[in-house]
């Protein structure tokens, strides 16, 4: 959004000779508003800086740019024009800020997704609620001056009420890669909330977490792994050692994470739930319970969210005490022993298990975990040390589902249905029937064998839920969708939309739900 006689930064992929700035207002007449197209060149200076940069010059008046919506175009000196971005002209006197997000942190990762949470700014300051949430994601670091070349989250969170703890969990993102996020508020008048740094967090891959583990092993100077009671190791010709053990039986126990950082190190403490935990049911659809400490030191707080839909993840040492509960049947894969946190490194000191005794030898060298049974309970001391560059990216503890089978869609290659010959083109087809009450078909076409994520959204932009993940052969294909969310519960009568990725192709459609 612009105000007029403010200054606008665009930011340049890369140095370039800029000829020309203009605001292009498209055509359209309405009942409520006569739009009628316009084309209002602007003054500019630059590009300068490092990323590149042009200082815009807003309009001065309405008389110039009638407020609404405006395409913003740049031309280079050969006379070609950019792609377009809308802008806003506002009438506003309002020039406060929202405040600085100054507590941004991660939570879980997994694959294609992390957690993210943070204390949500206002409107002015911390009063009134924001109008517009800005997160955002790099592979570089993000600074003051590159925060606009950053990659913008899809579907933005929607601004929450200041003060209180809102998570987001970000999909989509490219695995096994080392990742930086930001975030601004803006109100309705565009004005911008101060950078106030990034967080950096690590995507998983099929292989790095255990990669992970052997890496740290390495450096420990491990060649040999003592055995212990009631663990398990797995080894692959030509794989690295992949963290086992960690078995919570299926049937539908949770866990329970505890997690103290201080002066001293970070101490640890994991044990299964059975059915329940605290009044709430432990379900094949659960999510997570975050607490943290109250004045008097018990855990309060409840802020409740999704798991990732990845069948492994990784939870990320925090910054605070913090209590997690798992709500849907888990396992602990694996206690790396290293950590590397965000200013320092710890390093697992001692390790004991209630049944088992003394495990701290097992647990450093990475391949070994023992089994967490009922009345179980882990408890781990990591002791602060140098930061050790190991490639573990905050994460402590290793997880995965236990005791719920996969979705299909998320079972592995999915092959083209037999004797159906081979698409042109790559092609999603809209949703049957349409409208649905019970149950809708989706279909689409890969010309070639794609990685494909398919996901289904509310008029909000919420993500609904997740129905393809996987990577498909070419052909012709079909997804199911039997109305239940990613919580499993039934979506709401209403407008939807279903969006496909499928390497460079990206299509999007709408279906209706009926009563």
């Amino acid at each position: 959004m612009l105000r007029y006689g403010a200054s606008l930064t665009v930011c340049l992929a890369a140095s370039a000779s800029i000829s020309a700035v203009s605001l292009l207002r498209p055509a359209a007449v309405t009942h409520g508003q006569d739009q009628n197209q316009r084309f209002v060149p602007l003054e500019f200076s630059g590009p300068a800086g490092s990323p590149p940069r042009l200082t815009v010059t807003a309009p001065s008046g309405p008389d110039a740019a009638p407020p609404g919506d405006y395409l913003l175009f740049l031309v280079n000196g050969g006379g070609v024009p950019s792609v377009a971005r809308w802008v806003r002209m506002v009438a506003s006197t309002d020039v406060t800020p929202p405040g600085a997000v100054l507590d941004l942190t991660k939570d879980l990762c997994a694959q294609t997704a992390v957690n993210l949470m943070w204390t949500p700014s206002g409107d002015d300051g911390m009063t009134g609620t924001a109008t517009y949430t800005d997160l955002r994601y790099s592979t570089s670091p993000i600074t003051a001056d590159n925060f606009c070349l950053a990659t913008p989250v899809y579907p933005q969170p929607v601004p929450g009420t200041p003060g209180t703890t809102q998570q987001f969990l970000v999909t989509g993102l490219p695995p096994c890669s080392s990742l930086h996020f930001s975030i601004k508020f803006l109100d309705e008048a565009g004005n911008a909330s101060p950078f106030s740094g990034s967080v950096a967090a690590n995507t998983l891959c099929e292989c790095c977490m255990g990669d992970a583990s052997a890496h740290l092993a390495r450096e420990n100077g491990a060649v040999a792994r003592p055995e212990a009671e009631g663990s398990t190791a797995v080894s692959t010709a030509g794989r690295s050692p992949q963290p086992t053990g960690a078995t919570v039986a299926a049937g539908g126990r949770g866990l329970v994470v505890e997690a103290r950082p201080g002066p001293g190190g970070l101490d640890l403490k994991v044990f299964p739930i059975e059915s329940g935990f605290e009044g709430r049911a432990v379900t094949s659809d659960g999510g997570v319970v975050l607490h943290r400490p109250d004045p008097e030191g018990r855990w309060a707080g409840g802020l409740d969210y999704g798991l990732p839909e990845s069948d492994r993840f990784a939870l990320c040492a925090p910054e605070q005490p913090t209590r997690w509960v798992f709500l849907a049947p888990s396992a602990v894969t694996g206690v790396l022993p290293a950590v590397r946190g965000e200013a320092a490194g710890w390093r697992l000191e001692s390790a004991r298990h209630s049944r088992l005794g003394d495990v701290t030898a097992a647990l450093s060298l990475a391949d070994s975990l023992p089994g967490l049974g009922e009345g179980d309970t882990l408890v781990a001391h990591y002791a602060a040390a140098p930061d050790t560059g190991a490639p573990a990216g905050g994460w402590m503890l290793l997880l995965g589902r236990a005791g719920a089978e996969a979705p299909a869609a998320r079972a592995g290659r999915r092959p083209a249905a037999e004797g159906t010959a081979l698409p042109a083109a790559f092609a999603l087809h809209q949703s049957q029937p349409n409208p649905f009450a019970e149950r809708v078909a989706i279909r689409f076409a890969l010309a070639v064998a794609s990685y494909v994520r398919l996901e289904v959204f509310d008029l909000l932009g919420r993500r609904v839920r997740t129905l393809a993940d996987t990577r498909y052969d070419a052909g012709e294909h079909e997804v199911a969708w039997d109305r239940r969310t990613a919580r499993g519960v039934r979506a709401a009568p209403g407008l939807y939309f279903y969006r496909m990725e499928a390497g460079a192709f990206r299509a999007r459609r709408a279906m209706m739900i009926v009563p």
